[in-house]
């Protein structure tokens, strides 16, 4: 998402710099590489900000001391050096992840509020808020909000609900993903070879698991009701030559409580050993994931951009979720049937049906084609909306 919002703007604006915060020299390396430049602050400059959260209670300053000078090498004020806020948060307003979850999302964007910093939210997932903190938290961090998009009707639903919610201006559009790049097809298949894959004419499946979703399911590790859901589809595939590709979605190098790929661990464990099943191991870019994804026949999903990657693909997806916004994304190409909730459906009639959609796949891949342009196009068009916006405040 922050590749695509900057792809996106800078054609628009292309003398428009973007940063972003940084507190170690290896994360800064990787925004170099994204294409972004690396505002340092402090180490554990984010866990600081929580001795300021308590602010957020009482009316933000009506504005801020803007510094002149040049950017120095560390700061602990660095919204001081920027003019603008632009925010791709995803699915992080919500009180689905607590109130812990919120304070964490207002601390990120606390100082944007306080100081009214022009602040652009690009389309994202908004809701619900069924308690009053969560309420209130929202309604105190759109309060910087120049231009928003939500990128669904649930979400607008919920904002609608907010008290005040009329102030907010914030319309709908797709996912700011639908217009990411991938690598090229050749790079798909070089990583699924380099893999372990042998890239003859079978036919592949894809299998993309999401944390969220396990924490939600009951059980741990291999006996977890949602693991045995994918390794079950795993096994069948396998059993009609298919051949199961395990892509972890969500990278998180030293991390392995948030780190996918020790779900895929878990799955291919239970599975047991089989030529025909691969597990991606190393580390790879949202483009190389994307071309991975290009290379499957059909792909049964629970992170949320991988199911854009590979619609965005016109590739055939099932997909097994969480919250509201993937019922939406679904709904949006006319394939609610091929999604599954984790929490309102019957479990033991998944894998069922996930090969139902396996057998009828060209109707999955018709539907893609028939939707998926609509939803580009208003995409490119939010994003051109957003960048419009950016260059009136300051006359760019």
């Amino acid at each position: 998402m922050l590749v695509s919002a900057r792809i996106g703007i800078q054609h628009h604006l292309p003398d428009a710099q973007f940063y972003i915060l940084s507190d170690n020299p290896q994360h800064a390396a990787w925004a170099k590489k994204l294409g972004f430049k690396a505002l340092r602050v402090p180490s554990l400059f984010r866990y600081r900000c929580f001795r300021t959260l308590l602010k957020a209670i009482f009316p933000g300053k009506s504005g801020m001391k803007r510094y002149q000078k040049d950017i120095p090498s560390k700061t602990a004020i660095p919204f001081d050096y920027v003019d603008a806020v632009v925010d791709v948060g995803g699915f992080a307003n919500s009180d689905s992840f607590g109130f812990l979850g919120n304070m964490a999302r207002l601390r990120d964007i606390l100082p944007a509020v306080r100081y009214k910093l022009p602040t652009v939210y690009l389309s994202q997932s908004w809701g619900p808020f069924r308690t009053f903190n969560s309420a209130k938290l929202a309604r105190y961090q759109l309060g910087a909000c120049t231009l928003g998009f939500a990128r669904e009707q649930a979400s607008m639903d919920y904002l609608c609900q907010l008290k005040d919610s009329e102030n907010f201006p914030i319309c709908m559009a797709p996912d700011v993903a639908f217009g990411f790049p991938a690598d090229s097809e050749e790079t798909g298949r070089r990583i699924l070879e380099a893999e372990g894959c042998n890239m003859d004419s079978s036919l592949i499946v894809g299998i993309v698991p999401n944390r969220q979703v396990y924490r939600r399911a009951e059980g741990l590790n291999g006996d977890n009701a949602y693991i045995r859901i994918l390794a079950g589809i795993s096994q069948r595939f396998l059993a009609k030559g298919t051949k199961v590709i395990l892509i972890s979605h969500h990278l998180l190098p030293g991390d392995a409580e948030r780190d996918d790929r020790q779900l895929c661990r878990f799955i291919s464990e239970s599975v047991g050993l089989s030529p025909n099943l691969t597990s991606l191991k190393n580390t790879y870019s949202a483009a190389e994931l994307k071309a991975v994804i290009g290379k499957m026949d059909m792909l049964v999903a629970s992170r949320y951009h991988s199911i854009i990657a590979a619609f965005s693909q016109r590739v055939a997806c099932v997909g097994i979720g969480w919250s509201h916004k993937y019922d939406e994304l679904f709904k949006s190409v006319q394939l609610t049937d091929a999604h599954f909730s984790i929490q309102n459906q019957d479990l033991a009639g998944i894998e069922d049906k996930v090969l139902e959609h396996w057998v009828h796949r060209e109707r999955l891949s018709d539907a893609l084609n028939a939707h998926v342009p609509a939803l580009e196009q208003a995409s490119a068009n939010a994003v051109s909306e957003a960048a419009r916006h950016l260059g009136e405040l300051f006359r760019l």
